[in-house]
Parts: C-alpha cells; structure tokens; sequence
C-alpha cells in the first residue's frame, strides 16, 4: 500500500528573459486597414514600434509618381488609435527597382539631385500629415534595395532627410548581403538604427533545389557580422512561408505564388511528393519542406498547369519562428537584442503568420519552457518517481529524456517510461501534461536528468535524495 507520503518538487528551466528586450512589426499593405483584435495581440505581447509602408516611389510612363496609403472608413480614427497600441511608430516608405518599374534606376540613379529633392518633399509632406493624427509616430524608414543601389546617393538622400524633415529617427532595411560593402558601412553611421531583411535565404531555381526563407545558424552569422556596425540593430525575421509554382520542366514559372497548402492539398489534381522537416547544418528545424505535384493538365485559380508541375513550399510555422528568435537571441550582444517581424497577416492569409501566431511563437520562445514537477511515492518496501511535465509537450524533440541511476535497484517492470535498463529510463516525447511513473525502486540510488536541446545544449540535472524530501541541482 502506497503511504500519504508525497514530496513535491517544482524545477523550472527557462531561456533568458525577454523582458528587457523589443519586438517590433511590419504593417505592409497600403490597401487595407487595421484589425483591432490583432491589434489587441500584438498590444499584448508586446510590441513595442510599428513600421507602418506609408508610400511607394514609382516611375511610370517616365515619370516619377507616389502612391500613399487609400484612405477608407474610420482612416484618420484608426491612425489616431494607433497611439493607444505602439510606443513607438515609423512611417516606412519603398522605392521601385524592377525592370517594370526603374524609379531606382532610371530617376534617382541617373538625377540624383532631382530625385532626392522629389523624395524628400513626398516624404515631408506625408510625415507632416500622420504626425499630425499621431503622436507616437517618430520615425522614417527607408526601404530601398534590390540590385543598382548606389550607396553615395544612398547616404545623400538619408542627410537630405535628417536636414530637412528633422524626424526624431531615420532608419533604413539593409538587404543582408550589403554587410560586406565597404559604402554600406559609412551609410549606417547617418542612421540612427537599421533593420536587416534576415530573411529570402534561398529560393531554388528548380524543385530539386533547396528552399528556405531564413536558416538558424545563417541567422547567427549574420547577427555576428550586423554585430561589428557601429549602430543599433533591430534583425529582422519572416513570418511568411514561400509559395512556388515551378513548371513540367522543373523551371520556376511563379517565385511568389499565392496558392495555400490547404487549398493545393484538397485539390485532387495535386499529389503529395514531399513532407518534410526543414535541417540547418543537418540540424532538424521546424520549418517544413512540402512539395506536391499535378497528376495532369488543368487550371486552377486562373493558373493553367501542365501534368508534373510542382507546388513547392517553405511553410514557417509559429514554432519555427520561435526557433528564429532564439537563434538571434543567443547571439546578440546587449546593445542588440531587438527583433522585427515582417509581417503579420490577416486571418485569412495562411501563408503568414497572423498575430496569434505571433504571440504563441514569442511565448513559446525556443527552448520552449520547461517546468516539471516530480513526486515520490513511498511504499512499505521501497517507492516510485512521478514526473509529470506541465511544460511544452515539443521541448525534448527527438533527444528524449533520460532518467539515469547508479545501479539495479528496480523491484519490478511496471513503468511509463518507453524504454528502460538497469541504469536507465529513456521517454522518447515527453507531453504537456504527461505523467511518468518509474518502476518501484527498492532503495535510494544516485540520480540524474538528461535532456539535449535542439539548439544542441545538453542539460543535466542531478536528483539528491534524503529521506524525507528531494533535492535537485541547479
């Protein structure tokens, strides 16, 4: 008979806070407006600053032209109560540098002058407006990149900026390569803080090639190369999941497809190829790869497909993020410990994370939180272990956890576990919420806790037993 003798033990391992640190986001489309409840979300997680894409720079039949944000309904309210969700909000503006649309290449390349006094002016006046509505808004972020950057006139037009508008904070989005460009290096030295695009990774040219919108341990390099600008850095990460159409020859066709797993995979036309976990340096990652192909020539949503072309994804998912954050996080020096999202999406955009998901990738931060409780259960001739996990059911992956001992004091077989030896008991996935009972041991040997991260930190934690309660090592 089990006797009322129950010592409990509550251990809890976490990642470091991220109290001290910040998280901002991207609100990207200048066709629609803002959704309180996620506004609510984000409020809650929280983010700290907005980049709000107040405008576009184009060049259209030859000329240069601005497109601001449509104002519908409750616009000039909306902007206003803003205020209530950000502490901080910068009005980002994008610049077109395509071959149909060369405001990049054909105007401000070739009139410098001209072009930054146009830019600026635009600028002026749209700041001007919004400030006006919103207290909050401080900043001015400029989104220029692609191929042709000309990082003299660059560094021009951010002085023009800070010489005539006068915000409180001028940032630009770097593309992550420009780290090695020496010109890029004097440019961030005008800014008061950057944000590099962490993200397009790799997008392959056919199927067989690889796709990934971001990857850990690239992730920590860069952070280490962003680390040697004499600036403050806000990294910025994904939220989106690559969609790609490559034709029956096995050559993109579509780089930005907008068909949704879940509507390729209720398709019939369309057959499962590939589901698999993304790897960074042969590390299994969260991300998934998943590709399907189109068993005959048909049309779907206006896009005509020929028998074997394929739909190939790069789905990021809120765990993955979370793994995102940690990669970053674990590198970032104290001055650096900041995060941009780009973006978050609408309820019905199921290839970007909306900001739920957003929050459960914040929250279930990588490492997800581990918090288990153990019990001993004393009996006339010896007694149990109770484990139980009341933390994330994902945090042990395929590592396991180990309960080891010194030697063969089981009285029975009677166990939870998966697996067991006389020295140890192995659980290959260690739910939320699951209970784990040893086999009856029959005296106190020396006991320990295994587990190995994912990010490959092994963790031990040695269990001391008097008789009348339980300690464990920190």
């Amino acid at each position: 008979m089990i006797k009322l003798f129950i010592i409990l033990l509550n251990f809890i391992l976490v990642p470091a806070t991220f109290s001290q640190d910040n998280y901002y986001i991207w609100h990207w489309h200048l066709n629609y407006g803002f959704d309180k409840s996620s506004l609510k979300t984000l409020q809650s997680i929280p983010i700290k600053g907005l980049f709000l894409h107040s405008g576009k720079f184009s060049r259209i039949d030859n000329s240069p032209s601005f497109e601001g944000i449509k104002k519908r309904g409750n616009f000039i309210n909306d902007i206003k109560s803003l205020e209530n969700y950000f502490e901080e909000i910068h009005l980002c503006y994008t610049f077109g540098n395509t071959s149909t649309n060369q405001f990049v290449r054909k105007y401000l390349n070739t009139q410098p002058k001209k072009a930054i006094d146009y830019i600026t002016n635009r600028i002026s006046d749209n700041f001007n407006f919004y400030k006006s509505l919103n207290k909050k808004i401080q900043g001015i972020q400029i989104d220029l990149e692609g191929s042709g950057i000309n990082f003299d006139i660059y560094k021009q037009l951010i002085l023009n900026i800070k010489k005539t508008i006068k915000p409180k904070y001028v940032s630009i989005t770097p593309m992550s390569s420009w780290i090695k460009k020496t010109k890029f290096k004097k440019l961030v030295r005008e800014c008061d803080f950057i944000v590099p695009m962490l993200y397009d990774y790799f997008r392959g040219k056919t199927p067989q090639q690889k796709l990934k919108v971001t990857d850990y341990h690239w992730l920590k390099s860069m952070v280490t190369k962003y680390a040697t600008l004499d600036t403050k850095v806000i990294h910025g990460l994904p939220t989106y999941s690559y969609s790609i159409l490559y034709d029956h020859k096995n050559k993109m066709r579509v780089p930005w497809a907008v068909y949704n797993p879940n509507s390729v995979t209720e398709n019939k036309r369309f057959k499962l190829t590939n589901s698999t976990y993304g790897t960074s340096n042969n590390q299994n990652m969260r991300d998934r790869v998943i590709s399907y192909q189109s068993i005959g020539d048909f049309s779907f949503k206006s896009q005509s497909f020929k028998k074997n072309s394929t739909m190939k994804y790069n789905f990021v998912s809120a765990s993955a993020l979370s793994q995102y954050i940690e990669a970053i996080r674990s590198m970032s020096s104290d001055k650096d410990t900041n995060i941009a999202f780009f973006r978050y999406g609408k309820p019905s955009e199921e290839l970007v994370l909306t900001a739920k998901k957003l929050k459960q990738a914040v929250r279930s931060s990588f490492p997800a939180t581990f918090k288990l409780s153990i019990k001993k259960l004393a009996t006339d001739n010896g007694f149990y272990l109770v484990f139980k996990n009341l933390g994330s059911s994902t945090y042990f992956g395929k590592t396991g956890f180990k309960l080891k001992f010194t030697d063969s004091t089981l009285m029975d077989s009677n166990s939870d576990f998966d697996s067991y030896t006389n020295t140890e008991l192995i659980e290959d996935y260690f739910q939320n919420s699951e209970i784990l009972v040893t086999p009856k041991f029959l005296k106190n040997p020396h006991f320990s806790l295994q587990f190995i991260l994912e990010n490959g930190i092994t963790i031990n934690k040695e269990i001391l037993m008097n008789k009348d309660h339980l300690i464990l090592t920190k």
